[in-house]
C-alpha cells in the first residue's frame, strides 16, 4: 500500500495554459532582454593551408587538387 503525498494547503492556480508557443508566430520581446551584453554567436574560423607531407600524415592519403 503507498501513501499519497500531503497535498498543499492553499490551492494554486494553474500557471500553464496549455498552448504551445511554438505555434504562434509573435514578434520580438519587448523591453530589456535577459542578455546584458552583445556575445559572439559561433566560434571563428579561418582556413589553414597544409603542406601535402602534413595533409598525408593526418588523412593517409594524397590531399585533393584543385
Amino acid at each position: 500500500m503507498s501513501k499519497q503525498p500531503p497535498r498543499p494547503a492553499i490551492a494554486t492556480a494553474e500557471r500553464r495554459s496549455g498552448e504551445d508557443r511554438r505555434r504562434r508566430d509573435g514578434a520580438n520581446p519587448k523591453g530589456a532582454e535577459r542578455r546584458r551584453s552583445i556575445e559572439p554567436r559561433g566560434p571563428e574560423v579561418s582556413e589553414v593551408a597544409l603542406p601535402p607531407e602534413e595533409w598525408q600524415r593526418l588523412y593517409g592519403k594524397k590531399p585533393p587538387t584543385r
